[in-house]
C-alpha cells in the first residue's frame, strides 16, 4: 500500500513503517505501563476525539447552580447564633418603668455552627505512548483532556451541590455539601411522606429529625401529595422568609429550580417583566491611544418578586420512593449562605516519571471549600409538584 503524504518514500515494506510515518512511534509502545491504566490508546473512544474528549466536552459545557452562589474566602470554621433571644421580663422590650432598678445581665442563648473543609480533587494522567503521539488529528491532545476532565469536574461538584438528600449515608455527603440537606426542616421529614434515611437532613450536626428547632428552613411540601405547581405556592415562601430577610430586603436573593419547573413558570407569568442586567462598555488602548467605548451588553433574566429564577438541569425532582415531578424550586438567601473557599481551585501536573512512579503525565486539580450557611429560616422549598 502507498500513502499520498508520504509518496517520495515509496511503498511501506510493512504495516510497522506506515505506522511510525503516521503517528511517530513504535506501535509497540502504546501497551506500555497499561497496568496503571493511564488514559491509553485502547481507551474507548479516546484516540478519536470527535467521539471521546471533544463530545464529552460539549456536553458539559453549561452554566449550573453552583455557579450562581456567592464565593467568599473562608472566613472562620464556625458560626454563633442566638437560638433563645432574651426579653426582659415575661413580654418583648428593653424599657424599665421610671426610677427603676436596671436589670441583671441575662445572656441569650447561644449555639455553634461548625463549617468543616472539604478538600475537592480530581485526578488525571495519559500515557507517555499517547504524548507521543499527541498533535495528531485523529489522537486526543492533552490539553483537550484537561480541559474536558475540568468541565466534567465542575459539572460533578454541581451534581453533589443538588443531590437529594435522603440518598446520603453517613454524617455527610462526598464533595461540597447539598443544598437539599442545608435547606430542609422537621416538619418535611416528619409530614413530608419522604422517610429520609436517619442523618440525611443533618446539616452540620445540626440535626432536624426529632423536633422543629432554628436551624428549620421553610419547606413547602403538601403531605406528600403532588400539587399542580402555581404562583401562589412561590408567594407562600417569600411571605415566610422576607420577615428573616435582613430588613426584610429582596436584594441578593434568587431561586434556583429545574429546567422543566422554569419552563412552566414562565407560562404562569409569561407578560411579567423580564430583568436585565446590563454590563458597562469596555474600552481598550492601543500603543497609548485610547479606543472608542464598546457597546453596553446586557443579559436578559427571568424573575419573580424582582428575584433572578436560575435553572439548573441537575435539581432534584424525587420527593418519595416512587413520587417525582418537576424539579424543587428553592428560594435562597445569598447574605446567609456562600461557597466558603479556603483554596481556590488550582492545577498541578507533572511528568516526573520517578516522583508519579509510572511512564506517564499526571494532573490533578485540587481546591478547599464548603457551603456554609449560618441562619435557615431566611431559605425556602417547594416540592411535590406537578
Amino acid at each position: 500500500m502507498q500513502a499520498d503524504a508520504f509518496s517520495n518514500k515509496g511503498y511501506f515494506d510493512n504495516w510497522n513503517e506506515m505506522f511510525e510515518a503516521y503517528f511517530g512511534v513504535d506501535p509497540m509502545s502504546i501497551f506500555a505501563n497499561k497496568a496503571e491504566a493511564p488514559y491509553l490508546t485502547t481507551t474507548t473512544g479516546i484516540r478519536n476525539i470527535i467521539y471521546g474528549a471533544w463530545l464529552t466536552t460539549i456536553f458539559v459545557t453549561t452554566h449550573n447552580a453552583l455557579g450562581a452562589m456567592r464565593d467568599a474566602p473562608w472566613r472562620k470554621s464556625g458560626y454563633r447564633t442566638v437560638i433563645t433571644p432574651y426579653f426582659d421580663g415575661s413580654t418583648p422590650g428593653d424599657g424599665v418603668d421610671q426610677g427603676g432598678a436596671i436589670p441583671s445581665s441575662t445572656q441569650d442563648g447561644l449555639d455553634t455552627i461548625e463549617i468543616n473543609p472539604k478538600t475537592l480533587s480530581n485526578v488525571l494522567d495519559i500515557s507517555t505512548a499517547e504524548l507521543a503521539m499527541e498533535g495528531r488529528d485523529d489522537v486526543a491532545k492533552w490539553a483537550e483532556l484537561v480541559d474536558a476532565r475540568r468541565k466534567i469536574m465542575m459539572m460533578g461538584w454541581d451534581r453533589a451541590f443538588l443531590a437529594y438528600a435522603p440518598t446520603v449515608t453517613g454524617s455527610g455527603v462526598k464533595g461540597i455539601e447539598s443544598i437539599d440537606r442545608i435547606i430542609a426542616s422537621y416538619d418535611q421529614f416528619a409530614n413530608s411522606g419522604e422517610s429520609p434515611v436517619t442523618g440525611s437532613l443533618t446539616y452540620a450536626g445540626k440535626t432536624r429529625a426529632s423536633a422543629d428547632s432554628e436551624y428549620d428552613s421553610y419547606v413547602k411540601h403538601f403531605d406528600g401529595t403532588k400539587t399542580t405547581l402555581a404562583l401562589k405556592h412561590l408567594d407562600d415562601m417569600v411571605a415566610y422568609c422576607q420577615p428573616y430577610w435582613d430588613d426584610g430586603d429582596f436584594s441578593n436573593k434568587h431561586w434556583l429550580t429545574g429546567v422543566d419547573t422554569s419552563a412552566r413558570l414562565q407560562q404562569l407569568h409569561m407578560v411579567q417583566f423580564r430583568g436585565k442586567l446590563e454590563n458597562a462598555p469596555s474600552q481598550y488602548t492601543v500603543g497609548g491611544v485610547k479606543t472608542l467605548p464598546g457597546q453596553k451588553g446586557m443579559t436578559f433574566v427571568n424573575m419573580y418578586h424582582n428575584m433572578p429564577i436560575v435553572p439548573d438541569k441537575f435539581t432534584d425532582n424525587h420527593y418519595t420512593s416512587s413520587l417525582t415531578g418537576l424539579s424543587k424550586i428553592y428560594l435562597i438567601d445569598d447574605d446567609y449562605i456562600e461557597v466558603a473557599v479556603g483554596q481556590p481551585l488550582e492545577y498541578q501536573e507533572s511528568k516526573e516519571y520517578l516522583a508519579t512512579g509510572y511512564l506517564a503525565k499526571r494532573g490533578i486539580f485540587h481546591a478547599v471549600m464548603e457551603m456554609a450557611a449560618w441562619k435557615f429560616g431566611c431559605h425556602a422549598k417547594l416540592q411535590c409538584i406537578g
